[in-house]
């Protein structure tokens, strides 16, 4: 019986480190090995070899349980077999927002809970695919209040382990943030003038008034007809019954003030 050594890390670990897996041969593949661990890891003790999922380093590239272990791809201390594993039985339901653009996913209680959760964001939000920028989570405490930043796996496996299952799964509330940016609505009107008139006033009342008489007259090309204004009517009439009268948020105000501009250029 040949002697086979990996390059092996449990997700999340530090470093990985070389195994020998005595007692399996050369035809062995990822579900003998995965059988093997169970009896031979203390952490996986209580685990079945159905239990674990096996990745190849950086890329979390995964591998089928049918693949040899001579056949792990380019193992080596740079490029170990990553082994995944059950952290709890009770799954996470996880409230996620960008901004004000929402959504949320439930996942299994694993060591692979931090990229999965990235890997949905990631999908979710265009934002996060545009030049492929660095972003991090942060915990929403409730009531407006935010807790720690979420940087790596580390964090958000302690925040998930302080939170009491309700109902069978626990839930957390995460906002992401991109390095660098900030949401409209965290911006100060100090920041905001110092941007794009560059003044800084601490507050409205330092702001000069804005006299709409003091522009110069435009003269329009030609006056809109009645089919025009027509649609400039129906149109903001339209949105206004789709949201009921009601204009809760920014996406919302967009719609009517799109009709605006649009009839404006025409």
């Amino acid at each position: 019986m040949s002697t086979i050594t990996l390059w092996i890390q449990l997700e999340n670990e530090p470093s990985p480190e070389k195994y020998t897996p005595n007692g399996l041969s050369a035809t062995a593949d990822l579900a003998d090995f995965a059988a093997l661990l169970c009896q031979d890891i203390e952490a996986f003790s209580k685990l079945k070899g159905r239990d674990l999922q096996f990745f190849t380093g950086g890329d979390h590239i995964p591998l089928l349980v049918d693949t040899l272990l001579t056949g792990v791809p380019n193992n080596s201390a740079e490029n170990p077999l990553v082994i995944r594993y059950p952290l709890s039985s009770t799954p996470v339901h996880v409230r996620y927002n960008l901004s004000t653009s929402k959504g949320s996913v439930t996942l299994p209680h694993t060591t692979g809970l931090w990229h999965r959760l990235r890997q949905e964001v990631y999908k979710k939000f265009e934002a996060l695919r545009d030049d492929d920028p660095k972003f991090y989570f942060v915990h929403h405490l409730g009531e407006g209040k935010d807790g720690d930043d979420i940087m790596d796996e580390l964090q958000l496996n302690a925040i998930v382990e302080e939170t009491s299952p309700k109902q069978k799964k626990r839930e957390i509330s995460l906002g992401i943030k991109i390095e660098g940016k900030k949401a409209y609505g965290e911006y100060t009107l100090k920041e905001v003038s110092r941007l794009f008139v560059k003044e800084e006033w601490n507050n409205i009342g330092n702001a000069p008034q804005f006299d709409i008489e003091s522009l110069p007259r435009v003269e329009p090309q030609s006056d809109p007809i009645d089919t025009e204004y027509k649609y400039f009517i129906d149109s903001l009439k339209n949105w206004d019954s789709i949201f009921c009268g009601e204009i809760p948020n920014e996406a919302t105000a967009r719609c009517f003030i799109s009709i605006f501009m649009g009839c404006a250029i025409l």
